[in-house]
């Protein structure tokens, strides 16, 4: 049985083959690993060595966007658990035998590990680590991020949420999280799983239509069904339950701007609702800092940072990793 579909969507980079190799030569046996790449670059790829790999399987997609190409390729996949990786992003060594330790022993349909950001030339930025688990709907809503290219997500629970959404297009990877945030459970594993290329050079993301996009697909979670109690349920202190009554005071302004006034009050009903059962939590500092200030993330650690020796390529500064204590 296939245990691991890696799908990566590509315009045609140079950089393709440096993740596809990173795939490729993880640690397991092949018939546990599947690669497919979604070309949608609208020309044919150039050959590569890589492509002769039976793991490998090539679609297209003819320039329908990376939301669109990303569930074409989970559309074929075989795999039980799937991880997108980006074409200029690239797995360490071990990676995914990380990631398959730790998927043999838990229920959680999520699985992540840390993320070294690197710029486009290689060079290490800082290590991101997420302190999510479990229950984690009100930390993703309040702006924690985890890169979709260091986890693994079981592909039933990335069918049961509708995959990428092609309406949120710069953001779709934080509006897929926090969908699955809402239903699933989130673990962490140990150790680097990927770095990944920052910096808007070469980027192919609108990254203010991205996130007036992921402001409104956030707004109308806030709608659905059962967002107040899954907000309660992962805020286990007095920030993270200050985090909520933030969350919809922040969503009635954004109404009230819009003359939505009928989901105005509904939104300030909701933060004076949260305000009174967070009633043990009234009396500390830190519920009202929540409230009252923008959420800085916890998973940026600039003093953990890839000890890359130099003369080294920008694909091996990345394989050597300090790791934290």
């Amino acid at each position: 049985m296939t245990f691991f579909s890696v799908i990566i969507p590509t315009i045609g980079r140079q950089k393709l083959a440096r993740a596809a190799q990173s795939v490729l030569s993880q640690e397991l046996p092949p018939d546990t690993l599947e690669l497919i790449v979604v070309n949608d670059s609208g020309r044919p790829l150039p050959p590569a060595a890589w492509q002769k790999s039976e793991q490998v399987q090539i679609i297209t997609t003819q320039r329908q966007e990376r939301c669109v190409a990303r569930n074409t390729g989970a559309a074929v996949a075989q795999g039980r658990y799937l991880l997108f990786l980006d074409d200029d992003d690239w797995l360490l060594p071990r990676a995914l035998g990380r990631l398959l330790q730790t998927a043999a022993t838990t229920k959680a349909e999520f699985i992540y590990g840390r993320t070294q950001l690197v710029d486009r030339k290689g060079n290490p930025l800082l290590i991101l680590q997420p302190d999510i688990d479990s229950h984690c709907f009100t930390q993703l809503m309040s702006g924690e991020w985890i890169p979709l290219q260091s986890a693994i997500i079981r592909a039933d629970a990335f069918a049961a949420v509708g995959g990428f959404n092609p309406l949120v297009i710069g953001g779709e990877d934080i509006d897929l999280l926090r969908r699955l945030a809402y239903r699933y459970r989130f673990t962490p594993v140990a150790g680097v799983i990927a770095c990944v290329e920052m910096g808007r050079a070469g980027s192919t993301t609108n990254y203010a239509q991205g996130r007036q996009q992921a402001r409104q697909a956030k707004d109308r979670l806030l709608d659905w069904p059962a967002a107040g109690r899954r907000l309660r349920q992962s805020a286990g202190s007095a920030y993270w339950r200050g985090r909520v009554v933030h969350l919809y005071l922040a969503s009635a302004y954004l109404n009230l701007t819009r003359k939505r006034f009928f989901l105005f009050g509904s939104r300030m009903a909701q933060a004076v609702f949260h305000t009174a059962t967070a009633v043990t939590s009234l009396l500390s500092p830190a519920f009202w800092q929540a409230v009252f200030t923008s959420h800085q993330s916890r998973a940026f650690t600039p003093h953990l940072q890839t000890a890359g020796a130099p003369g080294k390529t920008a694909g091996e500064k990345c394989q050597t990793v300090k790791e934290a204590p």
